[in-house]
């Protein structure tokens, strides 16, 4: 089984926005493998607004844009976002290790 649609970018905040850039899919590189693997043509973008409660229950992320940006040139091509949902979240005020 491979994880699949695994993403890892960089992140900025500025002000109440959210700014996730260098969005590329990671692939496990499999025992066997005796070549590298290619480098991606594309990589993502996208931004989000973040919207917090004064208790920290029920916050909220709204996707503004998100974009394909070509390595090659750096030219960006928003990507429709149509049926996108926000997230709601709550922050952790304590995580039990195992």
């Amino acid at each position: 089984m491979s994880p699949q649609g695994f993403y890892v970018g960089r992140w900025t905040l500025s002000g109440s926005t959210i700014y996730i850039t260098n969005l590329t899919e990671k692939h496990p590189a499999p025992a066997h493998a005796t070549t590298e693997p290619q480098p991606s043509r594309y990589v993502f973008q996208m931004s989000l607004a973040l919207r917090s409660r004064p208790l920290g229950r029920w916050n909220k992320l709204d996707f503004i844009g998100y974009d394909s940006v070509n390595v090659e040139d750096g030219e960006a091509v928003p990507l429709p976002l149509k049926h996108e949902r926000s997230f709601w979240f709550s922050k952790v005020r304590s995580w039990l290790g195992y």
